[in-house]
C-alpha cells in the first residue's frame, strides 16, 4: 500500500475517532485477565478491556462470542448474526 493511502486512511480514522483512549498498563493488565478468564486471544481481550475502560455496554465484533457478557458490564454482539 502506498504511504499516501496509509496517510489518507489515518486521516479518515482521526475524523471518526478524534479522541482515542490510550492503551495503558492498566488496560494491558485488564486484557490479560480477560484473556485468561474468557479464553480470548490477547488482542481481542485488549479490545474488550479498552471498551470496559471507557464504559461501553456493547461491543460489536464478529470475532468474539456473540452474547458473551464480560465482567457483568460488557455484552459482545456479532453485527452479522
Amino acid at each position: 500500500m502506498p504511504w499516501k493511502d496509509v496517510l489518507d486512511a489515518l486521516a479518515a480514522i482521526q475524523v471518526l475517532c478524534p479522541d482515542p483512549t490510550p492503551i495503558t498498563v492498566e488496560t494491558h493488565e485488564a486484557g490479560l485477565m480477560i484473556a485468561e478468564e474468557y479464553r480470548y486471544e490477547i488482542y481481542d481481550a485488549l479490545i474488550a478491556a479498552a471498551a470496559l475502560q471507557v464504559g461501553c455496554k456493547i461491543l460489536f465484533s464478529e470475532d468474539l462470542r456473540d452474547g458473551q457478557v464480560i465482567h457483568d458490564k460488557l455484552t459482545i454482539r456479532n453485527p452479522f448474526k
